[in-house]
């Protein structure tokens, strides 16, 4: 069978070893660990002979440790083991060996799918070796061995009214930051509310970090480009552009992999998520090969929160960016723009919007001494026996009216011309004459009318 490409968290579990895997820990009497990565190799075991096997990395998002290891200890000795799985972010496979059998559970969501087969007797996240029926370990469920058998994982024991629900969810970002203070961290950068957030959770780590955005990844790339340059300005990080492929380069510098990892914030908006569920961990599956994934959500107890939260209107991202970092909302990534620069783009349109105001009022008050009553989106010239009008501003909104009116007290004749000359859109612009409509190109080359009366 052939071997996949090298990633960060790449592993088989099985009963028979397979070519490509270099190193290899027993599980049970039946079942070893296959893997390449050392590094990513985490185990700790008790006294009792209970042991706890993580490849990859993970940490308690309520007290995290910089080490797996030590967050491993803690677990073993913890009287509530199953509990305190419920708080762990993080991309791994988490193995628990007790009594000559073994449970295998992967991260909240599995940031990269892991596979398995009853009939072949393997579990694994590397995709060349799914040859056969296989299926998915899914969220929220964890195998047995050796029975090779699928349980549900104990209800997330959390009971809470809307606004509790708030507070644990921040209780349970703000700290994570912790464990990345010693570690290489690449942020991927999108414009949207969910990278602010990620930015706010970590902003105490994020001096002389990398910022990244994934060039041919968005139509709105030059958005992308403009907001992470500025950001990363703010945080002294370096600014990087890079394709997929591309990102092979980052493990050939700086630290091991053991300390490489990418921060991307995707998991709060679930709806769009299951849209694009294949698309993200194809993803995360190509940046594994060189880094670990990191997303602030990426938690049991996170995303039962994110399910239940049901008040409307509700938006944890926002809440997270004002509680943790406010100052982060200075930038508005939706345009690309600091509050200052909007500030003064808003007080310029209300110095134009006062001087016009001004210009409408002496033209109405204008108007009104020759006997014209025209509406305040108008501006021109007044005679005598003339009038000459045209919009106030040069943006007109839909359905918007101009509206002229006078009083003839004898029969006589009005002459209207229209110097909108312009064949395309002159079908948009409708002229009405006391309940007679008209198209405004009719009066290109002027039309006299006869009137009496209000007109």
């Amino acid at each position: 069978m052939k071997r996949g490409i090298f990633m960060a968290t790449g592993f088989l579990i099985s009963k028979e070893s397979r070519e490509g895997y270099e190193n290899t820990l027993p599980i049970t009497e039946d079942y070893a660990l296959f893997y390449n990565n050392p590094e990513s190799l985490h185990h700790v075991e008790s006294e009792k002979r209970e042991a706890l096997v993580c490849y990859g990395y993970l940490f308690d998002v309520r007290n995290p440790y910089k080490e797996v290891k030590s967050t491993l200890e803690a677990l073993l000795d913890s009287d509530n083991m199953e509990e305190d799985f419920s708080y762990l972010n993080g991309h791994f496979i988490l193995i628990h060996i007790k009594d000559g059998k073994a449970t295998v559970r992967t991260d909240a969501v599995s940031l990269t799918p892991v596979y398995y087969s009853e009939s072949s007797c393997w579990i694994s996240n590397d995709e060349e070796i799914t040859e056969g029926p296989h299926s998915v370990i899914a969220p929220g469920t964890h195998l047995c061995l050796p029975e090779m058998e699928v349980e549900n994982e104990p209800e997330v024991p959390i009971k809470l009214s809307e606004d509790k629900k708030d507070g644990l969810l921040l209780d349970l970002v703000k700290d994570q930051y912790v464990f990345f203070e010693d570690k290489d961290l690449y942020c991927h950068f999108r414009s949207n509310l969910s990278t602010k957030a990620l930015l706010s959770i970590l902003h105490p780590v994020l001096f002389k970090q990398y910022m990244i955005v994934f060039s041919g990844f968005s139509d709105e790339k030059s958005l992308h480009q403009v907001n992470g340059k500025r950001i990363a300005r703010e945080y002294r990080m370096e600014y990087q552009e890079k394709t997929m492929d591309e990102m092979s380069d980052l493990q050939e510098s700086g630290q091991s992999t053991e300390k490489k990892f990418i921060a991307r914030s995707t998991l709060m908006n679930l709806k769009q998520l299951e849209s694009r569920k294949e698309r993200y961990q194809k993803t995360n599956a190509a940046l594994s090969k060189h880094l670990y994934v990191y997303d602030p959500f990426n938690v049991p107890a996170i995303q039962w929160i994110i399910k239940s939260l049901n008040r409307k209107g509700s938006d944890p991202n926002r809440r997270i960016v004002s509680y943790l970092h406010p100052s982060l909302d200075f930038y508005d990534f939706a345009s690309a723009m600091t509050l200052q620069q909007i500030n003064n783009r808003l007080r310029r349109k209300l110095e134009n919007l006062e001087e016009k105001e001004q210009l409408s009022y002496s033209f109405v008050n204008e108007a009104k001494t020759y006997g014209y009553e025209v509406s305040t989106n108008l501006y021109g010239k007044v005679g005598q026996k003339e009038l000459m009008v045209y919009p106030l501003s040069s943006t007109i909104s839909k359905e918007e009216e101009f509206i002229v009116s006078f009083d003839k007290e004898d029969k006589g004749l009005l002459f209207i011309e229209s110097y909108f000359d312009n064949p395309k859109n002159a079908h948009r612009i409708k002229v009405e004459i006391n309940d007679q409509q008209y198209q405004i190109d009719e009066f290109l080359s002027g039309k006299f009318m006869e009137i009496e009366g209000k007109v």
